[in-house]
């Protein structure tokens, strides 16, 4: 204060006393929620709140506790702000909860009947307004803390994948349920966002039903899920669905990985058709959704959900690649969107001959009222003519029964620094580029855009625009160097795996193909 202005000085002392005397003064201070992760904030706060805490403690409706390893004062101070009867707090937020909750553990509380529960553990069981709860970093007391909630939510993101998880808890798939976790929330939870989610393999469906569930985003570990049947009868209303895989690494999964630009790996692709024809069998059974508005996920995600129920918008993430021609295919089939968002790698998938415009030609892409869609032009179709993959472009698309149409054209990779040297003159410069870039930067995308209008019947909107972002797809390249590709061969002098990939990423000008003198990459 002694270094500032006598100016800022007055300002100050004039908004402090303006935020005592008014009467909404402590609610523009707490509008938007107060984080907590020192003793000296938790007892400097809670001190304040309580000094009126019938003015104070109304106002505050969020609260986000992170850090943990609270001091004996700060448990006390705190324990005691969460157990005021005036307290109207309705979002919790606990970052590493396990260490926030151990807080105090040491604290004698003849209250705390057993190991895990501890008094900020019970004074935040004990809130009964919380209607938003974020969990990260669970264990023991975090589940105990779930079990014993006294507050019906209306939503909740729960991070389970914790490295945390207890020895007690191996086998137990439930422990990371959220369908069993919150079940003392079914009347009244509507959003469930998280990670880790896991199920029971043995169950195919829960007593809980979640009546008022409305979206799910969520990813799982575990090849057993997803319980597509599970999900569908515990959330019998939902309409934004996206369920993803979290477990499969690099080249295990389209979209993830090099296997976005070579094949799924046989033994994965096989297990997700029998997980797939399991839980179609299953919904033909028990049924499945019928309020489904949007589904999200990588094509491998979708697939795998095998889903029996129309869904008007498909939003699809990653890349797709001309090996996942069938499962887009199955999906496009299953589902029957009206808006489809995908990304497609390679402007050869638009040939006369290519596997977009096979499948844009057939009966699963008939329902298309709304398409989004992003064309990602790889290194080796640096020297490809433009005007002739517009153009199939174009055939591709003028069947379709489009009312909407938005393009984008990437050509991030074209010129990215891992790209095949025919790409590039020898006596080109730094600011070389090659012939496919450069006809895209000087495309007239309004003028385009008119031809795609002017063809497609039906359209009553097109946009084309131009990206030269790579940042989304540069996975292809990294996925190559860091994958620990195999470029040895078989004992039977059959190509490996892993050179089978080289060779794949070869095609699309990832890199050269194998080379005896300098091995690869």
């Amino acid at each position: 204060m002694t270094r500032l202005p006598p100016r800022t000085i007055l300002a100050l002392m004039q908004t402090c006393r303006t935020l005592y005397s008014a009467s909404d003064g402590p609610g523009l201070l707490l509008r938007d929620g107060v984080s907590l992760c020192s003793d000296t904030q938790v007892v400097s706060f809670s001190h304040f709140m309580l000094a009126d805490p019938p003015v104070r403690l109304h106002h505050l409706r969020s609260l986000t506790i992170s850090r943990g390893d609270f001091s004996r004062e700060a448990v006390v101070a705190l324990s005691d702000l969460l157990t005021h009867p005036s307290l109207r707090i309705e979002s919790l937020v606990l970052h590493d909860s396990e260490v926030v909750l151990s807080s105090g553990d040491w604290v004698e509380d003849w209250r705390c009947a057993s190991y895990v529960d501890t008094p900020l553990l019970r004074a935040l069981a004990g809130v009964t307004t919380l209607k938003h709860l974020t969990l990260d970093e669970l264990h023991e007391r975090a589940y105990h803390l779930l079990d014993t909630l006294s507050s019906s939510l209306t939503s909740a993101t729960l991070v389970l994948d914790s490295p945390r998880l207890p020895w007690s808890a191996l086998g137990d798939a439930d422990l990371s349920n959220p369908l069993v976790r919150l079940a003392h929330s079914a009347d009244t939870l509507e959003v469930l966002e998280g990670s880790g989610f896991d199920m029971h393999p043995d169950i195919v469906l829960y007593d809980v039903v979640y009546p008022r569930m409305r979206r799910l985003r969520a990813s799982h570990a575990s090849r057993g899920l997803p319980g597509t049947v599970a999900y569908a009868h515990a959330f019998p209303n939902l309409e934004h669905l996206a369920l993803t895989c979290a477990r499969y690494g690099l080249g295990e999964l389209g979209g993830f990985g090099f296997a976005s630009a070579s094949a799924v790996d046989p033994f994965v692709a096989q297990e997700l058709g029998a997980r797939r024809a399991e839980n179609k069998d299953d919904q033909l059974e028990y049924g499945s959704w019928q309020r489904l508005r949007v589904v999200e996920g990588s094509v491998a995600d979708v697939y795998t959900l095998g889903l029996v129920c129309h869904v008007p918008e498909l939003r699809l993430q990653g890349d797709v690649t001309r090996h996942m021609g069938h499962m887009l295919e199955d999906v496009l089939d299953d589902v029957r969107p009206e808006a489809l968002s995908l990304t497609v790698v390679g402007g050869f998938m638009f040939d006369e001959d290519g596997v977009m415009s096979g499948l844009l030609a057939g009966p699963a892409a008939q329902c298309l009222r709304a398409l989004d869609l992003e064309i990602c032009f790889v290194p080796s179709e640096g020297n490809v003519d433009i005007s002739c993959v517009l153009e199939h472009i174009v055939q591709a698309l003028v069947y379709l029964p489009l009312r909407t149409l938005r393009l984008t054209l990437n050509h991030g990779l074209l010129d990215h620094p891992s790209e095949r040297k025919e790409c590039r003159s020898p006596l080109s410069g730094e600011g070389y580029l090659c012939p496919a870039k450069r006809s895209l930067m000087e495309l007239d995308v309004e003028g385009y855009a008119t031809r795609l209008k002017d063809a497609i019947a039906f359209v009553e909107d097109a946009t084309v625009r131009l990206s030269n972002d790579p940042t989304s797809h540069e996975h292809l390249l990294l996925s190559y160097r860091d994958g620990g590709l195999s470029l040895e061969e078989r004992s039977d002098g059959a190509p490996s795996e892993g050179e089978e990939v080289v060779q794949e990423l070869a095609e699309l000008g990832f890199g050269s193909a194998l080379d005896d003198d300098d091995g690869g990459w």
